[in-house]
This record gives C-alpha cells, structure tokens and sequence, in this order.
C-alpha cells in the first residue's frame, strides 16, 4: 500500500520519492483486474460445445460492452489510496483500459467431459507500462522541476502521464488463449489454468 509522501525540502529527496511513485504507480496500473477476473461455471440445456461457447462470450462480452458490472469489478481491482495519490480517476481509467477490447472464439472442442475454447483477443498494448513509469522516474531525475515543487505534485504528474499513456495506447491482438473446461453434472467448470489464462488478459 502506498503511504502519503511528505513534503520534502532537498532536491535529491524529490528526485527519491517521485522515483519510488513511478515503480509503485506501473506496478500498481500494471496489474489492474488480474486479480479480480476469473472465468464462471457454465451450465444450460444446449449442446456441451454450445455451452462452452455462449458461456465464454457471454462473460467476454462484459469487457467488450464495457457494462457496469465489467467497470465496478476493474475499478475495485485499483486500490483506491494509490489512486487518488496519483490522482487518478478509477472509473475513467478502468474505461480507458478496456476501450477497444474485442475478441474472437476460434474454435470449442469436446472430448467427454473436457473441454477447450480457443480464443483470439485484441486489447490495449500495455507491455511498456512499467517501463513508461520508469522512464518518467529518470525525467524527474534529470529536471525535478517538471512535476511541480512538491513530493505530492510529484505523484500527482506520474498518474497523469500514465492515465495519458493508457490512453492513447495501441491496439494488438494477442496470441490465441486456450480456456480447458472439465463437466460436473450438467455443469462446465473451468480448471485453474483457464482462470490463470483469463487473469493473465489483464496483466500488463
């Protein structure tokens, strides 16, 4: 958790502290939604592959609708003390991140009781982020007068800069994901590494 800088009154502490705020804040925006995304258990009268398909675009289409209840569970995923010392608006963030999320399902294969969806996503390329972060710690290195006078302002500048770089981020497709499924009952559940493949859509 990020505790509240202090005003500091060397030029050498503003440089330290705003460094420390960059790694924090790319690590911070860098693993947005990871934790809270996973995939649900599938179950309906229709075909076993049928399921599986309508099942995985049914919660896909959350993110690419970017409905309400995508946006509630990405924002609670952004601590809200990190947010707000980088001034960052959590809900517009979270819609930023998700602008222009598509994806399509190859293909769903079925063998008794396993089950596989392979599926092609294409999101925001976010892969420098934490290099972004860094790359604003050396600026403030070089010219600590460019965040402003203070540790705060200094916070404050990075979370705009990165909310800027989320922003404008290109879109890329992804390499095709494998989701496995196993049936219980009537009812598909994905195995651990289908939820770890799901996370890993929101880990940059």
């Amino acid at each position: 958790m990020m505790n509240q800088v202090g005003r500091e009154a060397g030029a050498d502490n503003k440089a330290k502290e705003p460094s420390k705020a960059a790694k924090i804040a790319a690590i911070a925006v860098g693993t947005v939604v990871g934790i809270a995304v996973m995939l649900m258990w599938l179950c309906g009268c229709s075909s076993s592959e049928q399921v599986v398909r309508n099942g995985v675009a049914e919660q896909l289409d959350h993110y690419k609708n970017a409905d309400e209840a995508a946006i509630e569970e990405c924002e609670e995923a952004i601590p809200p003390t990190q947010a707000e010392a980088l001034g960052i608006d959590r809900e517009a963030f979270t819609r930023s991140l998700l602008e222009g999320f598509d994806y399509t399902i190859d293909e769903v294969t079925v063998d008794g009781d396993n089950a596989t969806a392979v599926v092609t996503v294409t999101c925001k390329k976010l892969g420098g982020l934490q290099d972004e972060g860094a790359r604003l710690a050396e600026k403030i290195k070089e010219d600590p007068s460019i965040a402003g006078s203070s540790s705060d302002e200094a916070y404050q500048w990075i979370g705009s800069k990165l909310t800027e770089y989320v922003s404008n981020a290109p879109l890329e497709t992804r390499e095709p994901i494998t989701f496995e499924f196993t049936k219980s009952g009537n009812t598909w559940r994905p195995t651990a590494s289908a939820n770890r493949a799901m996370s890993n859509l929101f880990v940059f």
